[in-house]
């Protein structure tokens, strides 16, 4: 109920404990995931990654190695490294969730996993890459009908054409996310 301070406390007091009693490491990992992502919302990266770490962690210390959950932290630890203006440091994590969602055959995750490769690439002025990574991530996108991965993915060009100082592109860009943004609001 956008209250984020109780949510937290929830996950820390109540359902991480819960979890752990219960021997469910995957729903550990998930709530380790969900407070990594109360703090990217308030833009504290660091902390944010040092959630996604635990809860890669207790992954793989689990014997998760091969799962969508697991690289679906790769790619938020990934992400919290390219805003904290680290992109470099977002590569292993990256390597490591495609190993794993081409291993399990789940295209679920790519769109993702290409949005953040772009961001990545971006961040390092790679622009050729950036845009690669992004049109492959958009072209999923549309594939699999995830408007919200499509929009995400959208704005992250405006951003690589912005960095760039292509303002036309830019705006072009811009557009489409509204585009999407118009069909299918965010309550």
């Amino acid at each position: 109920m956008d209250d984020s301070r109780s949510f937290v406390d929830i996950l820390l007091t109540k359902a991480i404990p819960f979890a752990q009693a219960a021997g469910d490491v995957e729903r550990v990992a998930w709530n380790y995931m969900d407070l990594g992502a109360v703090f990217m919302n308030y833009k504290d990266y660091v902390k944010a990654g040092e959630y996604y770490k635990k809860a890669i962690e207790i992954l793989l210390n689990n014997q998760y190695n091969n799962t969508p959950v697991l690289a679906e932290c790769y790619i938020n630890q990934a992400k919290a490294y390219t805003l904290q203006e680290h992109a470099d440091s977002a590569n292993a994590p990256l390597q490591a969730a495609y190993r794993i969602l081409t291993a399990v055959n789940d295209s679920s995750y790519l769109p993702l996993y290409y949005q953040i490769r772009g961001m990545s690439y971006t961040r390092m002025h790679r622009w050729n890459e950036a845009l690669e990574a992004l049109e492959k991530g958009l072209t999923l996108a549309s594939e699999q009908h995830r408007p919200y991965d499509a929009m995400s993915i959208q704005y992250e060009l405006y951003e690589m054409y912005k960095r760039q100082g292509k303002l036309d592109k830019a705006k072009l860009g811009f557009e489409a996310v509204y585009k999407v943004y118009e069909e299918y609001p965010i309550a």
